[in-house]
């Protein structure tokens, strides 16, 4: 599969809607631990934590370590908080991890402070920081810890599906109670959620400014919660995610989403509903099911993955567009009235622009079968610098208007307006402006070396940089 890169530092907000992000893979034989991955956090060292079948995994950016749990059993949470204290989730087992003199890790468990009534909790799933203690959740309770104090037990009504930390709130969600806060002392039902009781709810998140709630359920799409009513989120990306099925998502700089899927991998929105990429195994994903996120303090992504671990640089300017047919290698590219024109070593390829995400209808324009050196729009026109010559781009066709080949790069001069050079494999060309086109005029005698690096000063005289030969004045 060949592709092309975009970066556009002037219409950021355009590209990330064409393209797709760079993607790194690491595979269970990059990191030596099992292939299942279930919850993902960072440091304030920059170095990331992986709950894993195996074990705690740790990333420093250049080598893996795996620390199995004393029971052998896999991890399920982590949670690192500000002070950098490793807190982690496990089957029947919590605790925290402390480092060695050596700086190895070793887990300490909190099993002795449960009391044994509840000592059977089977896996722990979350982890979060609540009012000074950190809150361990199990299916059957949630447990409360603090240094020096006994642990306070939350006992669920009948199973908690799941729980979630938003803006210092704490909720879960029971299977026959539904959506509930936990208010400091006891848990309190959330008013106007009885629809979704009994619903698979992977994900509770901050939304706009008035203190709503996103809330992510599994088949059924997107609500918003505002405090006194619950809402679905009329969005054509809530009907694709009953389909893709969530069981993941974050909230990423600029208002942006990030939503993980069972079937259809990764997908990220604005805060109106409006996909920004959509990326699965066909894009470079390992796999489709992504279990959790983690947006880290680059505002980058990372995948854990039901087969394997992936890394996404959704917060990067640069975006890759690829062909399953091959696009060859990549040379220039322009946006020009409403499409997206790619220069390669093939030829020039052309789309509507903005490209939706989901689609790749890049096709090449009849003629232009070959290498493609520049492309620019001069007085409104498209020039396209070709191995051929030069052509004038319109929509989807393409015209040749000089046949002296190598068309590497087009100016227009600023001393003699009206008129533009053309720096080609033989010497200079020149075209004068005439009734809206660019005519070709004649080749500028006396320079029949290739002219590819040039630039006009501010007295009109030109400089090229010859490879081979050093520098002309023109």
């Amino acid at each position: 599969m060949m592709g092309v890169f975009l970066m556009f530092g002037t219409i950021q907000g355009q590209v990330r809607e064409t393209g797709t992000p760079f993607i790194r893979n690491f595979t269970k034989s990059d990191y030596s631990a099992s292939t299942q991955n279930w919850a993902v956090a960072q440091d304030g060292k920059g170095f990331m934590y992986f709950a894993n079948n195996d074990g705690l995994l740790v990333y420093d950016g250049v080598q893996w370590h795996l620390y199995p749990m004393p029971n052998h059993s896999m991890v399920r949470s982590i949670h690192i908080s500000d002070e950098g204290e490793i807190f982690l989730g496990a089957y029947n087992d919590f605790g925290k991890m402390e480092p060695e003199p050596n700086g190895r890790l070793v887990f300490h468990s909190f099993r002795e402070l449960i009391p044994e009534e509840y000592s059977n909790f089977d896996d722990v799933w979350n982890i979060f920081p609540y009012k000074g203690k950190i809150m361990f959740q199990s299916y059957y309770a949630a447990w409360f810890y603090r240094e020096g104090i006994p642990m306070a037990v939350v006992t669920a009504p009948s199973r908690f599906q799941n729980s979630y930390s938003v803006n210092g709130r704490l909720l879960f969600n029971d299977a026959k109670s539904g959506l509930m806060e936990f208010d400091g002392t006891r848990l309190v039902r959330l008013t106007g959620c009885e629809a979704l009781t009994g619903q698979d709810i992977w994900s509770v998140l901050p939304f706009g400014e008035r203190g709503e709630l996103l809330i992510c359920t599994l088949g059924s799409g997107l609500f918003i919660h505002d405090g006194a009513g619950l809402r679905r989120w009329n969005v054509p990306v809530s009907d694709i995610l009953s389909r893709d099925q969530v069981f993941s998502a974050s909230l990423l700089p600029e208002d942006r989403y990030a939503i993980g899927t069972i079937l259809n991998g990764l997908i990220v929105i604005d805060n109106e509903g409006n996909i920004i990429h959509q990326i699965n195994k066909k894009k470079g994903l390992q796999n489709n099911t992504v279990l959790d996120l983690f947006a880290d303090r680059s505002g980058n992504l990372w995948l854990a993955l039901d087969n394997g671990i992936d890394y996404v640089t959704v917060n990067s300017p640069v975006t890759f567009i690829r062909s399953a047919d091959g696009f060859g290698a990549g040379y220039a590219s322009v946006i020009h009235d409403g499409k997206l024109y790619l220069g390669t070593n093939q030829g020039l390829y052309v789309s509507e622009w903005p490209q939706k995400e989901s689609s790749n209808d890049f096709k090449m324009i009849s003629g232009t079968y070959g290498q493609v050196w520049y492309l620019g729009v001069h007085n409104g026109v498209l020039l396209c610098g070709h191995n051929n010559g030069t052509y004038v781009v319109r929509g989807e066709s393409a015209t040749l208007i000089n046949r002296i080949a190598g068309g590497w790069k087009y100016h227009e001069l600023r001393k003699y307006p009206g008129y533009l050079i053309g720096g080609t494999y033989s010497g200079i060309i020149l075209f004068r402006w005439e009734q809206g086109e660019w005519r070709y005029v004649r080749q500028i005698a006396g320079m029949n070396e290739s002219f590819r690096v040039f630039e006009e000063d501010q007295n009109g005289d030109l400089w090229m940089s010859h490879g081979f030969k050093g520098i002309f004045r023109v």
